[in-house]
């Protein structure tokens, strides 16, 4: 009744802004008010206490609870389940579901570069819009009343771009009927959904004439989306584009086309009236103060000279008085009122028990404008959100950091805010430099729909500024996923799967057996020999309980094996470790094996937690000091180990692989092992014997015959006790890593792998470190020894490659830094000439998709294929000289006559694997390589003085000769 009498014309609360409403609501009933729910709806909490926002956020668990609009809840899992029943979009899932689609998203929309893959075509937008705008004026310069219409234009134009690469044309006065029905639609929903989930409604029990026109709406604007997103699959399958210019949807159809279509849905439903009701407020802000706007011109003015310069990524890097602007804009005139939450356990707030699951809005709005919290909270003052500031205004960041959340906070914080942000930065640029802002008439107000919206016409005055310059995909998941059924049109004609030429037991007894064919050969050679026995396509019979594998010696057939490998690609595992960690150490393993040995959903769940933390450059950026360092140390080793002839000891392979452990303990745990000493402590002996035990072990079980899938072996148990020791030790380091960063907790511009996942979640660290461990020491030091017996053996390469050395490190100490690193063409081309020439593993290996036809033979589903592309880097059919060491070939600028390596078939070199199951560390294996060569090759002249260098294949292909590289100091 209260309420009533309140909302009564002419009573207190009687058309009040949303501001001021709740201003009224607190002086009322104090810093927590509880509202009851009507019709169905469940009572909410509001509190006015910043306190409060904090308790609630530090304690909403995992996968935190925001309440949906229940219409939206309603037509996505009643009415349109076949496209929103694997997940309804991020606003309105939650656990798991919502877990599961925040990983998706995540990488695709917080990452930097994909707002930099925006600037340019969203500065095209503005800029078209501008001329728009100028011929909207009255001749008073005055914009229209329906002004914010042509904004929620622009914005749509603008989200159409983002979230379903298209143009809608919104911005021509003569629009199209298809640009009239999507701003038609979008209005129509917002206005529905209000009625129906905030104003009184009885849907729930009745389904009401308004509520059967939202489903009708949502209906059509699904469709609508459904189609543009079809075009554009068309699009990208007509035109793939390269990895690193892939849109939004482009990267998220790859992954999961249900996914694109929900968060296309939701981005240009979240997308319009939130970021045009921003650009209002900070566009009204800057029109009431003359002299900020003056202030911001002058700062765009020095990188936009005349008004048509083009804004870009690089130029709009340093715009500090632009963003402060923009911040203290939202600050005054927010979108929204605040943040929503279900309490993700039982609270006391304020001395009052809010019990688990109690809906919290936290109206951070009316903080924002109260002396309390900001200093003339209620005055347009940008400077407070400045490093540099005058000395009398206080910082905004010495205010509760609870208060000014514009987008939201933690896990569940808009997924779209660096977009809106570079939206907001583009427009608001485009009229500040373009226009003279002012604002002739009473106070803004604005109206709580479900955003905050402009009563007030949005009558600005625009007066023109002078010219002049200052005076002071590929997709691919989409096609995977409607290929699963498809039948390849050659499996009918096509010989049986057995039929495939097999070499007997027989057969390779008497080729293995001494002085049989294929004794004693090198990996290499002995499948270039078992190429010329059997053909391009072999099939090796399993034993003892193993699958048949097959061989292949065919591009064409790698490339029809990974194009048709499905969403979730299949590679086989080693069962000694699946064994392990399943059965084993379930507590540890038991919600993910790792991305070595987990398949399906899971290895996708994993993959999309710790794609955004070691596929990033930046992370590569962040241990190039450390590594170096690392590097440095070990060269002052090394010059300590030679004998009388400046050689290298026999053990030498010993000694990388120590220095490629103390690196990895960086990378995956911040941890120095110390294994570098003469004498290593005992930890880090054991670490050495630990690692290498697990690789001789697991080969000799799981590549060697063995029965210990019927009978434990002492073998096997040796393996298992190992890999306990090895587990418990990394937890032990974890544990440490742990204790040390909640002591010294980073920037968020500095947090290590380890630090960035241990945020996401413990486990998945745990099983990445052992992995790194496991998987990073025998490949990276056994790709760095075939690059450094290549240069040493071509003495003009390395001469050529310590010239460019020499330009970026003056001197044998000079440092590494990111910058330094950036233009170094021909270590990166002998790094992948060595690489070609002696790779770490025989090729790659995966399970096939579906049924497929190789050479004419059926090769069944889920049947294992062995990509032998390290025959094939060596034959001349495939690169010019293939013999010899031509790190030329990997040039733009090559001597004439050198075909380019980038001119052969994509399929045969891939070091790192292809597609979705490709190496997640290869980014940093290949800084750590980088590294280690140019302190090899800038401190020292290599050479090789024995007989050409062999290796023996474990599981990681390791040197057979001793690594006696002689070593002859290079003078600064």
């Amino acid at each position: 009744m209260t309420l009533i009498q309140g909302f009564r014309l002419q009573e207190n609360n009687s058309n009040l802004p949303i501001i001021d409403m709740f201003q009224r609501f607190r002086d009322d009933y104090g810093d927590l008010i509880r509202m009851r729910g009507m019709l169905g709806q469940p009572d909410f909490v509001v509190s006015f206490k910043p306190e409060d926002y904090e308790k609630v956020f530090r304690t909403e668990g995992v996968w935190p609870v925001r309440r949906s609009l229940d219409t939206f809840s309603y037509y996505r899992q009643k009415i349109r389940p076949e496209i929103y029943g694997e997940s309804g979009g991020l606003a309105n899932e939650q656990g798991e579901k919502w877990q599961k689609m925040r990983t998706i998203t995540n990488p695709v929309m917080m990452n930097p570069k994909t707002v930099a893959l925006y600037v340019e075509a969203m500065d095209e937008i503005a800029r078209e819009f501008m001329p728009i705008v100028t011929a909207l004026r009255d001749a008073k310069n005055e914009l229209p009343e329906n002004f914010d219409e042509w904004l929620n234009r622009w914005a749509l134009e603008s989200m159409g771009l983002l979230a379903l690469d298209t143009r809608f044309g919104v911005l021509k006065a003569d629009q199209s009927e298809q640009a009239k029905t999507v701003i038609a639609l979008v209005k129509d929903i917002f206005e529905l959904t209000f009625r129906l989930d905030f104003e009184p409604s009885i849907w729930k029990y009745y389904k009401t004439a308004t509520f059967k026109r939202l489903m009708r709406v949502f209906d059509d604007l699904t469709n609508l989306i459904m189609a543009k997103i079809d075009d554009a699959v068309v699009r990208i399958e007509k035109h793939p584009k390269s990895e690193g210019n892939l849109s939004v949807l482009e990267k998220l159809l790859k992954v999961n086309k249900n996914a694109a279509v929900v968060m296309s849905f939701d981005m240009i439903m979240a997308g319009i009236d939130t970021t045009s009701s921003g650009t209002v407020g900070v566009l009204y802000c800057l029109a009431k103060n003359p002299d900020k706007q003056a202030k911001l011109r002058d700062e765009l003015r020095t990188i936009l000279p005349s008004k048509d310069s083009p804004l870009t990524t690089e130029n709009m890097r340093n715009l500090p008085y632009l963003r402060a602007c923009i911040k203290e804009g939202l600050r005054l005139y927010a979108p929204t009122f605040g943040n929503f939450r279900a309490t993700g356990q039982n609270l006391v707030l304020q001395g009052y028990r809010i019990p688990k699951g109690t809906d919290i809005s936290m109206v951070s709005t009316v903080l924002q404008r109260q002396n309390a919290y900001f200093h003339e909270a209620k005055q347009y003052i940008p400077e407070r959100w400045l490093t540099e500031r005058p000395d009398h205004i206080p910082s905004a960041k010495d205010a509760n950091p609870f208060i000014f959340l514009p987008f939201g906070f933690g896990a569940r914080s808009c997924v779209g805010k660096r977009l809106a942000m570079m939206e907001m930065e583009i427009i608001v640029s485009r009229f500040v430099r373009n226009y003279e802002i002012r604002w002739n008439y009473p106070d803004m107000k604005v109206k709580a729909n479900l955003i905050n919206l402009p009563v007030s016409p949005l009558k600005f005055e625009l007066k023109e500024v002078a010219y002049g310059a200052i005076c002071t995909r590929q997709y691919q998941s989409a096609t995977v996923a409607s290929a699963k059924d498809v039948i390849d049109s050659e499996w009918e004609s096509a010989k049986p799967f057995k039929s495939i030429p097999t070499p007997t037991l027989m057969h390779m007894y008497r080729g293995f057996k001494e002085g049989g064919r294929y004794a004693g050969l090198p990996v290499i050679e002995f499948h270039q020999r078992l190429r010329e026995d059997f053909g391009d396509l072999v099939r090796i019979p399993g034993l003892m309980g193993k699958p048949d594998v097959v061989l292949s010696y065919k591009p064409a057939d790698y490339e029809k094996v990974f194009r048709t490998e499905g969403i979730w690609p299949v590679r086989r595992t080693l069962d000694t470790f699946t064994y392990y960690r399943t059965k084993v150490r379930p507590e540890i393993f038991g919600e993910t094996g790792g991305l070595a040995n987990e398949q399906g959903e899971k290895w996708q769940k994993t993959r999309t937690i710790t794609n955004p933390v070691l596929m990033q450059p930046k992370t590569v950026g962040l241990y190039v000091d450390q590594v170096d360092e690392i590097a440095r140390e070990f060269m002052t080793i090394i010059g300590g180990l030679r004998d009388a002839k400046n050689e290298l000891p026999a053990d030498f392979d010993q000694w990388l692989n120590r220095w490629a452990l103390e690196t990895i303990g960086v990378l995956a745990l911040d941890t120095r092992f110390g294994v570098l000493h003469a004498d290593p402590l005992g930890h880090a002996k054991t670490i050495i014997t630990l690692v290498r035990d697990s690789l001789d072990l697991t080969y000799r079980l799981d590549i060697e015959p063995s029965i210990w899938k019927y009978y434990k072996t002492p073998t096997f148990k040796r393996l298992m006790k190992t890999l306990d020791d090895l587990t418990n030790l990394i937890m032990t380091k974890i544990d440490e890593a742990i204790l040390k960063i909640d002591q010294n907790p980073p920037s968020d511009g500095n947090q290590s792998v380890l630090q960035k996942l241990l945020k996401v979640n413990k486990t998945v660290a745990v099983v990445m470190s052992m992995d790194m461990i496991s998987a990073g020491v025998d490949t990276t030091s056994s790709s760095t020894i075939g690059v450094l017996y290549s240069l040493a053996k071509n003495p003009e390469k390395q001469s050529r490659l310590r010239d460019e050395l020499r330009a970026v490190l003056p001197t044998k100490d000079s440092p590494f830094t990111t910058d330094n690193m950036r233009n170094l063409p021909y270590l990166r081309a002998c790094i992948k000439e060595g690489m070609r020439l002696y790779q770490p593993t025989i090729g790659n290996m995966r399970c096939v998709g579906r049924d497929i036809v190789l050479q004419g033979y059926r090769i069944p589903k889920g049947s294992d294929l062995a990509m032998l592309t390290s025959v094939l880097q060596r034959d001349d059919q495939f690169f010019h000289r293939a013999s010899q060491f031509l790190p030329e070939r990997w040039l733009n600028e090559r001597p004439e006559g050198l075909p380019s390596a980038k001119d052969t078939n994509p399929f045969i070199f891939l070091p790192f694997g292809f597609g979705a199951r490709s190496c997640i560390g290869r980014r940093l294996a290949m800084m750590e390589m980088e590294i280690i060569i140019s302190r090899f090759v800038r401190s020292y002249e290599l050479r090789w003085n024995y007989d050409d260098l062999k290796f023996k294949t474990n599981i990681i292909n390791t040197p057979a000769n001793p690594l006696q590289f002689q070593l002859q100091d290079i003078t600064n």
